[in-house]
């Protein structure tokens, strides 16, 4: 009876074991190799696709190829740079790299996937066919906040009755924003004014110059996803306080920096979800039938100094909701 019970164990323990042996992520079976290409440096979506892929067991070896925010720079390093059959997956960051990948791999018929992370809207901007699956060799995430949620919110501050945005011609993803925003505006009631700032410091500050001046007639502005704004987030905030303007940002280093509010994605969390694509791709889903992956639970972010500056009066139930940020 002994024997029997100490039999039974040990082939209970063997069975536990295989399981656990044979459920574990095939990534582990070898060092991942991935290229990061980014548009400018690594960001904390970068952080959660590395951590996220370190969490489901792989190992993974990355090399980074960084455009710095200069399209000639990027196209050359994705066309010349980037030694394709040594990786298996191009990982691309936003809208731009991530078009420009595509366009690459297509065009020299490289059959490796893509991970794209962070575009605001990869439907519009041709980066997929849909969002419940790509329809080729890539999949990935997107920022996956509307702007009407985002306007919806921002009107709980203050009256829209003219918006003013920065709208980059260069830039499909500014396209989009600035369709998507106008077809808001006419079914809320308000106007939309287009502000050609096309990566130019010259044209930022004229433009910045002339919402001071109110030589511009609006009352808020919208600043879309776009690197070149980032990059400026301190000075545009510091102009649109001067200038009395309330505004919407669709970044969150634009809310850190100044701007008033913004419903906004996690990047760290967007970062997990691309890794959860590559873990479902080496699991054997097909990579064109994975649908693309979005943050859920945006979060509101609102700036508090830039708010007591401009006088805002800020509903209770808001703050409940929301990040407050200094």
């Amino acid at each position: 009876m002994k024997t029997d019970k100490i039999l039974f164990f040990l082939f209970s323990l063997f069975f536990i074991l295989a399981g656990m042996v044979f459920n574990l992520p095939t990534g582990n079976a070898k060092t991942l190799k991935i290229a990061l290409v980014l548009w400018r440096g690594e960001t904390d979506g970068e952080k959660g696709f590395k951590d996220g892929l370190n969490e489901l067991g792989y190992s993974a070896e990355y090399e980074i190829f960084n455009g710095e925010q200069d399209i000639g720079k990027l196209v050359y390093q994705i066309r010349k740079e980037i030694r394709y059959e040594n990786y298996d997956y191009i990982y691309s960051f936003g809208t731009t790299v991530s078009l420009k990948v595509k366009q690459c791999l297509e065009t020299k018929r490289i059959n490796i996937p893509q991970i794209f992370n962070l575009p605001a809207n990869p439907v519009k901007t041709g980066i997929v066919k849909s969002m419940d699956g790509s329809g080729g060799n890539l999949a990935g995430t997107a920022s996956g906040v509307s702007i009407r949620l985002q306007i919806l919110n921002a009107l709980k501050t203050h009256q829209i009755k003219k918006m003013g945005i920065f709208f980059n011609p260069i830039e499909p993803q500014s396209q989009v924003f600035q369709e998507s925003l106008m077809e808001i505006g006419k079914e809320m009631g308000f106007e939309v004014v287009s502000l050609r700032t096309a990566s130019s410091a010259v044209a930022l500050e004229s433009n910045l110059s002339k919402l001071i001046s109110q030589s511009l007639d609006v009352d808020s502005v919208y600043l879309p996803q776009d690197g070149f704004l980032i990059s400026n987030a301190s000075l545009i905030a510091e102009a649109l306080i001067k200038a009395r303007l309330v505004s919407v940002g669709a970044n969150r280093k634009l809310v850190e920096a100044g701007i008033t509010i913004g419903t906004l994605p996690s990047y760290y969390k967007l970062g997990r979800l691309a890794a959860e694509v590559v873990n479902r791709h080496q699991q054997g889903e097909k990579i064109e039938e994975i649908p693309v992956l979005v943050d859920e639970a945006p979060q509101l972010l609102i700036n508090m100094t830039t708010v007591k500056k401009l006088g805002l009066s800020i509903p209770e139930d808001l703050f409940t909701e929301s990040v407050i940020v200094y």
